[in-house]
């Protein structure tokens, strides 16, 4: 796809994981693998999906990298496993990202997915 439009200008990046075993468990509760799950997953797409689109749009010096986090990233919130270090460390890359990429011309923002349902 991409070798047939010729450049990327827009990347946005969302994940979900529903998943019983996390969601609404105490976290004295999970395992090791349960809280790990959203913070390897979410982690990984986000890094992954930056990655490519920012390769991507280096050489012509302009693009935005959307991505999607929620209030658990900043407060605390109950039974939500590792949402919100998940949240918290997508929210830290997408700072170090903007940092490293404003200077090639290439935006970074983060979305909270509350606000970004009021705006749509």
């Amino acid at each position: 796809m991409i070798d047939r439009a010729g450049r990327v200008d827009i990347s946005f990046n969302a994940v979900g994981i529903p998943n019983a075993k996390i969601l609404g468990v105490p976290l004295i509760e999970l395992d090791v693998e349960q809280f790990s799950l959203p913070i390897t997953a979410y982690t990984r797409s986000y890094f992954l999906t930056a990655r490519l689109a920012a390769r991507r749009m280096v050489p012509n010096k302009s693009g935005v990298i959307m991505r999607v986090t929620a209030l658990p990233s900043r407060m605390g919130s109950r039974l939500n496993g590792g949402y919100g270090p998940a949240m918290a460390a997508m929210e830290a890359h997408t700072r170090d990202l903007s940092a490293e990429l404003a200077p090639q011309g290439i935006r970074v923002v983060v979305c909270d997915h509350t606000a970004c349902r009021r705006q749509a």
